[in-house]
């Protein structure tokens, strides 16, 4: 199983590592919060946000659903990688 994942938004890395869950997490927290500043059309981000903070592990589920937001926001605004 993958330990770390890249997610690219506009140019921008960030970092998941499952072994660094803090830093994990805060990366998950600001690329959420670029989402909503590029779709604020997305309603659930707040709760997930609020769900994230002053999380100690890395949710896998949040993590699949945070790569599902880069493929879609990519193919929807061609951003470049």
């Amino acid at each position: 199983m993958t330990t770390r994942y890249n997610l690219i938004l506009r140019n921008k890395v960030y970092v998941v590592d499952f072994a660094r869950p803090k830093e994990s997490n805060e990366a998950l927290l600001d690329f959420f919060s670029d989402v909503q500043k590029i779709d604020s059309n997305i309603e659930c981000l707040d709760q997930i946000i609020t769900k994230m903070r002053g999380r100690n592990v890395v949710d896998h589920d949040i993590v699949q659903l945070a790569k599902t937001y880069e493929k879609n926001l990519e193919e929807r605004y061609n951003f470049d990688r």
